[in-house]
């Protein structure tokens, strides 16, 4: 189940020590007498004495908790945020963590208190993440994973992003008995010691020179264009001429759009097409269900 955990201000420095991978700390979660939905954060110390750190809930939990106000704490973390391929996704994530962001923090600013804090945070396999296109994060992470940047500050947004490449820990992992015994390059290799998003196929990532394509269609921003002599397509967020077809970015237009345009998948399937980024693969890949 992933979880929002809200912690309390002591937990800042434990939290950067751990993003260092420096320190282990014996962290566990304890059953709130009288509490179904919440459970604490506790902490054993060098003595054996236990420490409150704060509260854990999933998010399902916020969603049907909207009074809940977290006035005792001042950070929080929403861990795993990239669900597995198991997990199932929540259906409007991103509207419920808003929801929550929003219960907590607006009033704080309001009476002129410093904003709640959050740690959103994953180890996972690809970018494709609901919340990643709400706070439109994926441009910076596409460019920071091909430069190797591990740290980003968005100053005017408020927002410190952190791509972890070359962890400490990762080197010793490798010696352990899970990966010694697995093959050298699978999937959940590349993600659990290299920080490789192995599920996303950038290999269809490139820019074009539009004035070799003509416009098609449009679905939501996403032009759809067809190259003047060869038989591949290329989708771009500009848009550039004109064409017959505009589909607005809701189910039914997306749904017409896969309808009418029925014909696309073929080029996905056949590798005749390119992307200018991966936002717009995303898109159009859910349109699809690929």
């Amino acid at each position: 189940m992933r979880q929002l955990i809200n912690l309390t201000i002591q937990t800042k420095n434990l939290f950067h020590k751990i993003i260092r991978c420096t320190v282990l700390v014996h962290l566990f979660f304890k059953k709130v007498k009288g509490e179904k939905t919440r459970v604490s954060l506790q902490e054993i110390n060098e003595a054996g004495e236990e420490i409150y750190h704060g509260e854990a809930f999933s998010l399902t939990s916020l969603m049907n908790n909207r009074g809940f106000s977290g006035s005792g704490f001042s950070e929080g973390i929403y861990d795993e945020f990239i669900p597995e391929k198991l997990d199932k996704r929540i259906k409007g994530e991103e509207d419920a963590f808003l929801n929550g962001v929003e219960t907590i923090s607006a009033n704080r600013e309001l009476l002129g208190a410093k904003p709640f804090r959050w740690w959103i945070v994953s180890n996972s396999n690809t970018l494709d993440s609901p919340l990643i296109q709400s706070f439109g994060l994926l441009s910076n992470l596409e460019k920071m994973k091909k430069t190797g940047q591990e740290f980003s500050m968005l100053k005017d947004r408020g927002i410190i992003i952190i791509l972890i490449n070359k962890s400490p820990i990762s080197e010793k992992k490798r010696k352990t008995a899970l990966y010694k015994a697995l093959t050298g390059s699978t999937d959940f290799e590349k993600m659990a010691l290299d920080n490789e998003f192995a599920y996303d196929d950038t290999s269809s990532i490139q820019s074009e020179d539009l004035r070799k394509y003509r416009l098609i269609c449009i679905v939501g921003s996403l032009g759809i264009y067809e190259h003047k002599n060869e038989a591949k397509l290329y989708i771009s967020d500009h848009i550039s001429g004109t064409c017959k077809d505009s589909f607005p970015d809701s189910e039914l237009g997306k749904s017409q759009f896969k309808f009418y345009y029925s014909w696309v998948y073929n080029y996905i399937i056949s590798n005749r097409i390119s992307y200018q980024n991966l936002t717009v693969k995303f898109y159009l890949d859910k349109i699809f269900n690929i």
